[in-house]
């Protein structure tokens, strides 16, 4: 369907619809065509009253299709209205999205260098327990007790980043189910915008 912008003036609260004055709409030319018309037959036709009557007619049938084209107009205004604050509502959420996978990854590294570092140190405990242990005995409990701790740290630290991930994976499948509603939302307007066109465009509008 071929899109025509025309320039329109829509008229204040306080006056009623009828009132809209168009600096050019397609209904404007019809009248213009009317009055044009009317004016020829009113010199050359013998039944010029049953004219000037189908006139009027046309007229009125213009006049009320030009202020149906300014409601399908304002409700199209709406739309792209609807459609701005959808594009800047997913904007934010796909930004939202990338921050929330940005800290994870951020977590995960941090949560990795610790592994790595408790791994060292664990590695250096199970060496110093090999070392006289006749001689180190009460050492060798310490760096045992030590190396539990730090495993149970460990432990900690990877169920810690195991759980965050699973929110972040959360949130994003929350995050992805609103955008997908949003866009129902937004195809069933442009589906209802579109068949008040067809409407308008076969005159079988009514307000």
């Amino acid at each position: 369907m071929s899109q025509h912008q025309f320039n329109v003036v829509v008229p204040s609260y306080s006056k009623p619809a009828n009132s809209v004055v168009l600096t050019f709409t397609p209904f404007c030319l019809t009248k213009h065509h009317l009055d044009h018309d009317a004016t020829e037959a009113q010199e050359s036709h013998p039944k010029w009253h049953a004219l000037q009557m189908q006139k009027e007619d046309l007229v009125g049938n213009a006049d009320h299709l030009e202020y149906c084209y300014l409601q399908l107009q304002n409700e199209f205004d709406k739309t792209q209205c609807l459609n701005e604050q959808y594009w800047k509502e997913k904007n934010d959420l796909i930004k939202e999205k990338s921050d929330l996978i940005r800290n994870a990854w951020l977590n995960c590294v941090q949560t990795n260098i610790k592994m790595l570092d408790l791994q060292e140190t664990i590695e250096e405990t199970d060496q110093a327990n090999t070392v006289d242990m006749e001689l180190q005995s009460d050492k060798v409990d310490r760096l045992t007790a030590n190396g539990s701790h730090l495993r149970w740290l460990r432990e900690r630290e990877r169920d810690v980043s195991c759980k965050h991930a699973e929110t972040i994976a959360q949130e994003a499948r929350s995050v992805a189910t609103d955008m997908q509603a949003k866009e129902v939302a937004l195809t069933e307007h442009k589906t209802e915008i579109a068949s008040l066109r067809n409407l308008i465009k076969k005159g079988k509008y009514k307000s």
